[in-house]
């Protein structure tokens, strides 16, 4: 293999614009899988999120709801959208440098804006952002847009490793921390009835009782959490993203049967992974020394195949013409990504936030899948008619004016 693999070839379901609709599809299915495990965080503390027994009810449908999107969902839709968020990274590049641009350059003014449109999501209106995140681990992850397919998989394997390395060490070193720390991680983790309710009585109050909440928790995500697993996690899949269009996929697997049987390949020992990983935390009843600390890993890893498996099988579902109308909606979806995500914010902090029907802490997990249904639907129909009237999405064409016209994901 050289050392700087030739472009992808072109895939038939490449248009004239450029888009790729196989991605735009995966792209759009990506965005409705986050909102399954975001309105989790939405609608109940944050520590909630990891840990379930601190908030809601969790027997009969409510657990079959958080077991399915545990087992299913979780880590694995944000990783999609990560493998896309490189690929987009590589593509972009590409067309850039035949262009005679300067493609670092370039994405690093795009991701500039994009990590202020993040900043401002974080801090005034929901903690739980990921695009300024995503800025930071794309502006590394560019700089290797030009290695081979070989180099790029074997820096993001050794990123993804990164975090599980920290966990372990964390756990094994555990006994001999003071006992006064590890008290205080317990606590945070299990969360008493006491800050529960204080976190939530200022969540249903208005934008200023909310807003220590909010920059409290951005904080931690974009340094603890940062620090010890997101950057790293999210830069190596954005390089394995770069490696699958390098590999000319999916394009370069020449049946709807080949993508048939890679979704089963990834995803059945995925699946496995990460239903063994989510019985198991449930089993333990979510104690902080096994979940927090070693529980975690079975998703962490299993999602990456699952992901995998769910790439293949969306593109098969676009390869074979099966159920074309959502095909359609899916990629409108994914054509209005960034429009949706910030939307999504928006009509759930409304929703759950005090100033707007204050809902926070009193909407059970099985409801709640209701409402990412209903807002789905809405979304869908949504996208497909801003689409039809404008061509690009509202926020999409900002972001792209604001990084100079240079394209878009």
């Amino acid at each position: 293999m050289s050392a700087v693999d030739p472009p992808p070839p072109p895939t038939a379901a490449t248009p004239p614009s450029g888009r790729i609709r196989e991605l735009d599809v995966v792209r759009g299915a990506a965005i409705c899988g986050i909102l399954v495990v975001n309105i989790q965080a939405f609608a109940y503390v944050m520590m909630a999120y990891v840990n379930p027994a601190v908030q809601g009810d969790l027997t009969g449908l409510n657990y079959v709801v958080w077991m399915a999107g545990q087992i299913f969902v979780e880590f694995k839709f944000i990783t999609l959208f990560s493998l896309l968020f490189g690929a987009g990274l590589y593509l972009l590049a590409d067309r850039w440098a035949r262009a005679g641009r300067r493609p670092v350059r370039a994405h690093w003014r795009r991701l500039f804006w994009l990590g202020l449109i993040g900043l401002g999501h974080a801090y005034l209106l929901w903690f739980g952002d990921i695009l300024f995140m995503y800025a930071v681990c794309a502006a590394v992850a560019v700089l290797f847009w030009k290695r081979s397919t070989r180099t790029l998989i074997g820096i993001a394997v050794v990123l993804l490793v990164i975090p599980t390395t920290l966990i372990s060490l964390l756990a094994l070193s555990l006994p001999y921390w003071p006992e006064e720390v590890v008290h205080e991680m317990r606590t945070e983790w299990h969360l008493s009835p006491e800050r529960v309710q204080e976190e939530t009585e200022a969540y249903r109050g208005g934008w200023r009782e909310q807003q220590p909440y909010r920059i409290e928790s951005a904080l931690m995500m974009h340094t603890w959490a940062m620090g010890t697993s997101i950057f790293w996690r999210t830069t190596g899949v954005m390089l394995l993203g770069m490696a699958l269009l390098k590999l000319g996929l999916p394009a370069s697997v020449a049946s709807a049967g080949g993508l048939a049987r890679r979704t089963l390949f990834f995803g059945l020992p995925g699946l496995a992974l990460c239903a063994y990983g989510a019985f198991r935390n449930a089993a333990e009843a979510w104690d902080f020394e096994y979940t927090a600390l070693q529980g975690e890993l079975w998703n962490y890893w299993g999602s990456l195949p699952l992901a995998l498996g769910y790439f293949f099988g969306l593109c098969w579902l676009v390869r074979s013409g099966a159920a074309a109308g959502l095909v359609r909606v899916l990629e409108a979806i994914g054509r209005l990504a960034l429009t949706n995500y910030l939307m999504q914010s928006v009509i759930f902090t409304t929703v759950f936030y005090g100033h707007g029907f204050g809902l926070f802490g009193h909407v059970e997990r099985w409801q709640q899948a209701l409402m990412v249904v209903v807002c789905w639907g809405f979304q869908g129909a949504f996208s497909v008619w801003w689409l039809r009237r404008f061509g690009q999405g509202p926020v999409e064409r900002l972001w792209r004016w604001l990084s100079g016209g240079r394209g878009g994901f």
